[in-house]
């Protein structure tokens, strides 16, 4: 069984929608100055973001999410979530930020986004993604995140544990709740919105969802593909490219992002090749699974859970870490997910077709009913996104085309600093105020 292969087939678009609808928002190119035209460039240059020098986030922890866990090999003591957040007032609307793919809740695109809302009047909570290797030791049940609904189930608790921490040791008691997620964040915002229909205990009344991968299968098959072919180039052209990224961005990062010129020109300042810039576009989100490999593999030491060879010992950690590191996003899916998903099911850890239960954990395209009529959601993409395939993108407009705005140009996520799209996501909280 290969998720690189998977098809699921073709999806009656009119059963969510009713009828034919109207065009989403889809912004013309030559009304989009957005300066960076190369989506793989984009997104690299987004590795640049971070918070401003107005708000320093506080910092918490969530503990004995999963309390035997204390002592598991190789991240010992380690057992805690940690979580940021901004108190503007203590009624204040609060927005939740749920990080992309692998992305810890200090991230620089959380921090970023977390700096603008707070400017704009909101608190802010920013959690982990169930991806970051801290998600799978310290909150996930399994230890192998990645099942969405599950891991919605998981966050969505997480959230109210933090409010309710937040109302009893600082009596925050926000006026409003709102949902921001980017990629993979995105992706399991639309399964929390379901929790959160289905449950009403947190009522959270919009949610901004940006560039979320349509299709996992998909969008896991392309960061597979650009980043086994760059390592195909060979080690020292990955050297160069890491190289060039080291030496210039720091520098670059270094600089206040409050200035009006912090990302003029900074393709060129980087100056990678094209061949350079795919890679390492890609590396960013493959990086994620070695680090998910060997904590669920420290979790579950024994067969059938343990696909690394080297017993769990000091002695062995080099040994493990370098047979971990050969794993792609779409090994660890293939080698745990699935598998521990057919097992929790009852089924055959060894079956070769997927059952329709795991493909609605797998795409958007088998939620557009649910998306259609949840008029909290709001969606924001860009057509160059080189993980969404178009006739998925294209689906998604056709669904809600008046919560639905595509932009030209900015890779994966990687327009979100642009002041168009900086307001667009305000405007669409503007309501919580």
């Amino acid at each position: 069984m290969s998720l690189r292969t998977l098809n699921f087939g073709p999806l009656l678009i009119t059963l969510a929608l009713g009828a034919t609808a109207a065009n989403a928002t889809v912004i013309a190119p030559a009304d989009y100055d957005f300066p960076y035209k190369d989506p793989y460039q984009a997104t690299l240059i987004s590795a640049l973001l971070k918070g401003g020098n107005r708000f320093k986030p506080e910092v918490g922890t969530l503990t004995n999410l999963q309390p035997n866990r204390d002592k598991i090999p190789y991240v010992e003591g380690r057992n805690q979530l940690v979580y940021e957040f901004h108190i503007a007032s203590p009624n204040a609307p609060l927005v939740v930020i749920l990080a992309g793919l692998g992305g810890s809740a200090n991230g620089g695109t959380s921090e970023f986004i977390a700096d603008r809302l707070g400017r704009a009047g909101f608190s802010t909570i920013s959690l982990p993604s169930p991806y970051f290797w801290q998600y799978a030791l310290a909150a996930s049940k399994t230890g192998i995140p990645g099942i969405a609904t599950d891991d919605a189930k998981e966050i969505y608790g997480q959230i109210k544990m933090v409010l309710n921490h937040l109302a009893i040791t600082r009596d925050v008691h926000p006026r409003s709740l709102g949902f921001v997620g980017f990629s993979m964040g995105a992706f399991e915002g639309v399964f929390i919105a379901e929790i959160d229909r289905q449950q009403n205990e947190l009522g959270i009344q919009k949610f901004v969802l940006i560039n979320p991968p349509m299709d996992l299968t998909h969008g896991i098959h392309m960061l597979d593909s650009m980043y086994l072919h760059g390592l195909s180039l060979g080690k020292s052209a990955i050297d160069g490219f890491m190289s060039i990224v080291l030496g210039n961005g720091k520098a670059l990062r270094a600089r206040d992002i409050d200035s009006p010129d912090y990302f003029v020109g900074l393709e060129e300042k980087l100056g990678l090749p094209d061949e350079g810039a795919k890679f390492l576009a890609s590396e960013n989100l493959e990086s994620v699974a070695p680090d998910l490999v060997m904590v669920s593999q420290s979790i579950h030491q024994t067969l059938p859970s343990s696909v690394l060879t080297a017993p769990a010992s000091p002695a062995n950690q080099t040994l493990r870490e370098s047979e971990a590191q050969r794993f792609t996003l779409g090994d660890y899916m293939k080698s745990l997910v699935v598998p521990s998903f057919l097992a929790i099911s009852g089924m055959d850890p060894g079956r070769q077709d997927i059952p329709p239960s795991l493909r609605t954990e797998l795409s958007l395209r088998e939620h557009l009913a649910e998306i259609a009529s949840d008029d909290r959601l709001n969606f924001m993409h860009n057509e160059d996104d080189f993980i969404t395939d178009p006739n998925d993108l294209a689906a998604l407009e056709q669904t809600v085309p008046n919560r639905t705005m595509v932009y030209p140009y900015g890779g994966h996520v990687e327009n979100i600093w642009y002041p168009e799209n900086l307001k667009h996501m305000l405007d669409v909280f503007e309501s919580l105020k």
